[in-house]
């Protein structure tokens, strides 16, 4: 067993590289104290986001016609009537 090799280095291992998230960045503008913090204001605005977005899609829909009502809806003309 004279032929095999050892090294006897310490090979230190690379840094792991890891990229700037949102937490990092409120944590730089001094919006959050902590990580924790920062996560929580995240989630925060994602659920505002959400519920925004939700409201502005359900005000986009018409809303359905209604039988037998003679109101006049947003929007709505209603021609006058020409005797024959």
């Amino acid at each position: 067993m004279g032929n095999m090799v050892q090294f006897n280095e310490e090979i230190a291992q690379m840094p792991v590289i890891r990229p700037r998230s949102l937490n990092d960045f409120l944590l730089d503008l001094g919006i959050a104290v902590s990580p924790g913090h920062a996560r929580i204001i995240l989630v925060l605005l994602a659920m505002v986001m959400v519920a925004l977005s939700i409201y502005f899609i359900s005000s986009a829909v018409p809303e359905p016609p209604v039988l037998g009502d003679d109101i006049p809806r947003k929007g709505e003309v209603i021609p006058k009537n020409r005797s024959l």
